[in-house]
C-alpha cells in the first residue's frame, strides 16, 4: 500500500516526464486534504495515470495545466482529474469508454490508439475500486469524476 500523497508524488514525477518528451510542460495542482492510506495503491496508479497521460496528449499548448482534487466524503470518496485541453467533443462522450473507441489518429499515417485505455480505467473503478467514473467536457476544460466508497480504497 501507499499514503495518498506519495502516489500523487510518483504521478506527477510521471507527468513531468511525459510532458518533457512530448515537448511541453506541466503544470498539477494537487488539492489533498488529508492523506489516507490505500492497499488499492496500484489501481489508483494505473487509473489516475491513464487520465493524466491522455490530458498531456491531448493538450494542444506548450503548457498543459492539471489539477488533482481528493474529496473524502461518508458515502463517497471524490478525486477528480481536470485538464484545460481542448476537450472531448460532445459526440465522443459516449463512446470514449467503449473498447476500441479513440479520438488519438493520425490520418496522414494511419496510426491509431488501441482505445483501450478509458475502457480498463472504467472496469478498474468499478470493479476494483466499486465505484463510478463520469466525465464532463468542454473546449478547455475535462474532468473527469471518481466516486468511490471509503471503505474500498482507504485504510484506517
Amino acid at each position: 500500500g501507499m499514503y495518498l500523497r506519495d502516489l500523487l508524488s510518483l504521478l506527477e514525477k510521471h507527468c513531468q516526464i511525459t510532458a518533457q518528451d512530448l515537448g511541453k510542460t506541466v503544470r498539477l495542482e494537487i488539492h489533498c486534504p488529508e492523506n489516507p492510506y490505500t492497499a488499492k495503491a496500484y489501481v489508483l496508479l494505473s487509473v489516475l495515470r491513464n487520465l493524466m497521460t491522455n490530458a498531456l496528449e491531448a493538450g494542444k499548448t506548450h503548457e498543459v495545466l492539471l489539477r488533482f482534487s481528493y474529496e473524502p466524503g461518508t458515502a463517497w470518496d471524490k478525486l477528480t482529474v481536470e485538464d484545460d485541453g481542448p476537450g472531448i467533443p460532445q459526440e465522443d462522450l459516449q463512446e470514449i469508454f467503449v473498447p476500441g473507441f479513440s479520438t488519438k489518429i493520425n490520418y496522414s499515417t494511419g496510426e491509431v490508439s488501441r482505445g483501450l485505455g478509458l475502457n480498463l480505467v472504467k472496469d478498474l473503478v468499478e470493479h476494483s475500486l466499486l465505484g463510478e467514473i463520469s466525465v464532463a467536457s468542454q473546449p478547455g476544460n475535462t474532468c473527469f469524476l471518481l466516486k468511490i466508497p471509503p471503505d474500498a480504497w482507504r485504510e484506517g
